[in-house]
């Protein structure tokens, strides 16, 4: 917990400085990416499987979906939706994966 709050301390410094001010809705709805880049990169939400390689490719799978969304021309208020549809879509493909796994011990 300590170094998850300097890191994200950290972060807040880097982000008032890089836009020279310092707002308290800066981290709005940057929860919502990290949790899908997390689920889409193979983190269990029942907790104790995944890893940093696959949060990181999650992470950049949601940046380039954000950056399609945008040269598509579509309105950047459905990008919630189409991280929501991914997200539901990576829980059930994980508890697909789990059930699985777990018929086969």
């Amino acid at each position: 917990f300590i170094s998850c709050s300097t890191l994200a301390g950290f972060a807040g410094l880097l982000r008032s400085v890089r836009v020279f001010t310092a707002h308290p809705m800066f981290g709005e709805g940057y929860e919502l990416r990290m949790i899908a880049a997390a689920v889409i990169g193979g983190v269990s939400l029942r907790g104790g499987v995944g890893s940093l390689p696959g949060a990181v490719i999650g992470a950049i799978l949601l940046r380039v979906i954000r950056n399609g969304i945008v040269l598509a021309g579509i309105s950047g208020a459905w990008y919630r939706v189409f991280i929501g549809l991914i997200i539901l879509v990576a829980v059930v493909f994980n508890r697909f994966v789990d059930d699985k796994t777990r018929s086969k011990l």
